[in-house]
């Protein structure tokens, strides 16, 4: 039996243009099928980076309640001191500058600024 002389009598008839009429909503149904899921997905992932930039938002808010808490202390330390060794101040300004970069240092400018006007001394002089 010749299949090719078959498929080209069913594909030339009517029988023919219902086959591919059944592939074409076949494929239509598939394809909007796969743009739900992909629709659903994208929701999914957005909903997930939402949560991943509140996560993002809380720890950004928590460096800078720990570094404002540890430039105050360290600045008044330094000012009461009357003196700030090399490392330190190399260490405070390199703090003020990452708090600085997380937002307006409220409160913190004082500070910086009387410790730029503080004695820089050896390692040994501070302690």
């Amino acid at each position: 039996m010749n299949y090719s002389a078959i498929i080209n009598v069913v594909l030339a008839g009517g029988v023919g243009a219902a086959v591919v009429k059944l592939f074409e909503s076949v494929l239509l149904e598939h394809i909007q099928h796969k743009s739900k899921n992909h629709e659903a997905c994208m929701a999914r992932l957005e909903a997930e980076m939402q949560k991943v930039q509140t996560i993002l938002e809380t720890h950004t808010e928590a460096e800078r309640a720990i570094l404002h808490d540890r430039l105050k202390y360290l600045g008044k330390r330094y000012i009461r001191q009357g003196c700030i060794d090399y490392d330190d101040y190399a260490d405070y300004t390199h703090m003020f500058s990452a708090y600085s970069s997380l937002g307006e240092p409220n409160g913190i400018h004082h500070l910086m600024n009387a410790i730029k006007k503080l004695e820089i001394v050896d390692e040994k002089k501070a302690d």
